[in-house]
């Protein structure tokens, strides 16, 4: 369980295509009242950044 972690986020069952078209994912807030860690990667593709960390850079 993530916890309001994102790097600890579980990632989907899918397969990514590391097709490199670069995307910066970031995330700041609060999870349940509590602030989270602020998170930043840059990440193959919008495909693989919906994968790699579950539904939560998943629009």
């Amino acid at each position: 369980m993530a916890i309001g972690d994102i790097s600890k986020v579980p990632p989907q069952r899918a397969f990514c295509l590391a097709v490199w078209i670069p995307v910066d994912a970031a995330a700041t807030g609060s999870w349940k009242g509590v602030p989270i860690k602020p998170f930043s990667e840059t990440i193959t593709n919008d495909a693989c950044a919906s994968i790699s960390y579950g539904h939560v850079f998943d629009f």
